[in-house]
Formats: C-alpha cells, sequence, structure tokens
C-alpha cells in the first residue's frame, strides 16, 4: 500500500544521510585504492607472496586456511570492496603459484569476506541488516550464529569440492 507519507522535507533528509554514507565509503574505497597502488609501485607484493607460500610449507590447503582465515578476519573490520582493492595484488600471485582457478578463488574470498562481515568486533553487515530491519543487534544474535555455521559448511564444501562453485560458469559456457 501506498501512504505518501513521505514529504519534501523527508526526501531532502534522506538525501544528505545518503550523501554521507557515500561519501564515508568513497573515501574508504579511495584509500584502499591508494594503498593497493603504494604496495604494487613499492614491489612489496613479491616478499609478501613468497613469504606466505613459505609460511604454508608448499602445501596449497595449509596456504588457502592461512589466506582464508586472514580474509574473514579483515572482513570483520573492513568492507569488501577495500579489502579487494588492498589484498587481490597479493593473493592472486599466490593463486596462480598453487594453480587454484581464479573464480573459485575469487567466490572463496568473497564468501569468506561476507563471513567476516556477519562476526564481531564490527559485524558490518549485521550493523546495516540490524538499521534496515530495526531490530537490536543482541535480539539476532542467536539467528546469526546459525548462519554462521551453515556458511561455514558452506565454505568447507567449496573448499573441498571446487566443482560446487565452478559448475555453473561451466555450463553457461565461461570455463
Amino acid at each position: 500500500m501506498v501512504y505518501r507519507s513521505l514529504t519534501l522535507r523527508d526526501v531532502f533528509e534522506l538525501l544528505i544521510e545518503s550523501a554521507e554514507t557515500s561519501a564515508v565509503i568513497l573515501v574508504v574505497i579511495g584509500l584502499a585504492s591508494v594503498f593497493a597502488w603504494a604496495t604494487a609501485t613499492l614491489g612489496i607484493v613479491d616478499p609478501i607472496t613468497h613469504g606466505l607460500v613459505a609460511l604454508g610449507g608448499g602445501n596449497s590447503l595449509a596456504v588457502l586456511f592461512i589466506l582464508l582465515v586472514f580474509l574473514k578476519i579483515a572482513g570483520m573490520f573492513l568492507d569488501g570492496i577495500s579489502i579487494f582493492l588492498i589484498f587481490c595484488p597479493l593473493m592472486i600471485p599466490i593463486a596462480n603459484e598453487f594453480g587454484w582457478d581464479l573464480v573459485w578463488f575469487g567466490v572463496l574470498m568473497t564468501y569468506v569476506i561476507a563471513l567476516g562481515q556477519f562476526c564481531p568486533p564490527m559485524a558490518v553487515n549485521l550493523m546495516v541488516s540490524c538499521r534496515l530491519t530495526g531490530a537490536s543487534m543482541e535480539s539476532t544474535v542467536r539467528w546469526v550464529v546459525w548462519l554462521l555455521l551453515f556458511m561455514g559448511l558452506g565454505l568447507v564444501a567449496m573448499v573441498f569440492f571446487p566443482r560446487l562453485v565452478l559448475w555453473l560458469p561451466d555450463v553457461l559456457g565461461f570455463m
């Protein structure tokens, strides 16, 4: 039903609020872009990449586990776009080193970052969801635990069965 309860003043306040939110997001993205450019220009990507590969002892599963834990922690504090801008130059050479499919790895990265964004201490997506629905964060905790549990099980399935991720691009002829 349409109630027509939105006044011009409400529209103006909504525009101001959306402009403020957009400005904050764009500043974060801009700074992440500068950081990504600086790391690529300074040449610190290669030593970090080789260090991570050495840390896993050359075992692709161990390195993947380290990367996924790192991405989950990063997802707890940063937004997804910033994480991709900062860490993709680091992680793509690692994925290429182990011969991982980049579509599969990108889906895993996105999934783990989303998982991290529902976890404390920041829980960015959880805060947004609660604000949109008007629910308190405390009232959603018992439901979020189930969400995180099943997302974790989905992650395990995607790690050990990459065809779960790759079947649709393969069927559509993109692989």
